[in-house]
């Protein structure tokens, strides 16, 4: 092989696979705002009292999507005096109350005035909507709590059935298990409230820019390594390839070495094992060789290395580290 630039030949490549991972997104439910008009019947603006966190109801409307929960507030402000701070189903929910404001939802007067009410859509009780409008409704629920500044949902404490307030069968479908029980519907609001209240994974640090090779070094170590080596000057094609591969980190000193010095036109050399020896400190180091270095690696030439396992060994010398390190690497 002569000692031409060739990256593919002299480059190191790695094969092993790598399997990426996506963790996958914790739920996310879309808010929107559709307030009842403030000095009508249902909203009369009073404060709550104290914070008991939420109440879960669900609606008892078949076929009535959240949006149009939210509506019925807007469009009847005076006709009534009950409502209910969110809707939510399988897509979305909608706030009508702010989180510090009584609505008549509980009816018991401590349930209104220290709670916050979520209703649950029910236009269907079955199936992937069903499903994902409960677990939207523990989303949300563990959304209001963290606003409020709770770190955990406990029964009768800061999450609610209507039931506990007035009697009524209510939430009907997760009071009898469909699609979770109430004590898995808690749960999954401590679920969500957990992942809510984890601190945010630190970004990972961009690796520092490495700097810019010294270019003269590079050029005149490559230029060495032609002289050394093959006994001529590079031909320019040869020293633009491997001085852009190093510039550009493409390969490094170790592999720009190994790639010239045991090139084909370096090995069709005809010079003795103790000339050999001389020109690659030369080549490797910039310098003649010590007397006692020198000696060592003849007489392991002499006995049982290969030329390939001499070159390898100077290149894992602390003293070409310094030289590749002069260099920029």
């Amino acid at each position: 092989m002569p000692a031409t630039f060739n990256h593919t030949s002299h480059a190191i490549c790695g094969n092993a696979q790598h399997e990426k991972m996506e963790k996958k997104k914790m739920t996310e439910v879309k808010i929107n705002e559709l307030f009842v008009p403030k000095g009508t019947k249902r909203r009369g603006g009073k404060k709550l009292k104290k914070d008991n966190g939420v109440c879960i109801h669900e609606a008892g409307t078949p076929n009535a999507p959240a949006v149009n929960l939210a509506r019925v507030q807007v469009n009847s402000p005076n006709s009534v005096v009950n409502g209910w701070h969110f809707s939510v189903d399988d897509k979305e929910a909608w706030q009508s109350f702010p989180l510090d404001e009584v609505a008549e939802h509980s009816g018991k007067r401590e349930g209104n005035d220290t709670t916050v009410a979520i209703e649950i859509a029910d236009k269907v009780t079955a199936g992937e909507y069903w499903r994902k409008a409960v677990d939207n409704a523990a989303w949300l629920a563990a959304w209001i709590l963290r606003q409020k500044g709770h770190t955990k949902a406990v029964h009768k404490q800061n999450i609610w059935q209507h039931n506990d307030w007035s009697g009524k069968d209510c939430p009907r479908q997760i009071r009898k298990g469909n699609p979770v029980n109430w004590a898995a519907f808690v749960a999954k609001v401590n679920e969500y409230l957990a992942a809510m209240l984890a601190p945010a994974s630190a970004p990972t640090p961009a690796p520092a820019p490495q700097p810019q090779p010294n270019k003269a070094l590079v050029e005149a170590f490559v230029t060495r390594l032609y002289a050394a080596s093959l006994d001529r000057a590079p031909d320019p094609e040869g020293f633009k390839g491997w001085v852009n591969a190093l510039m550009n980190r493409a390969l490094d000193p170790w592999q720009v070495a190994r790639g010239i010095v045991l090139s084909d036109e370096s090995i069709g050399q005809r010079e003795t094992t103790e000339e050999w020896v001389k020109e690659l400190y030369r080549a490797l180091l910039g310098r003649e060789p010590d007397v006692d270095g020198e000696q060592n690696w003849l007489a392991r030439l002499y006995t049982d290395m290969s030329r390939v396992a001499v070159v390898d060994g100077i290149l894992g010398s602390s003293e070409f580290s310094g030289v590749a390190a002069a260099m920029g690497f």
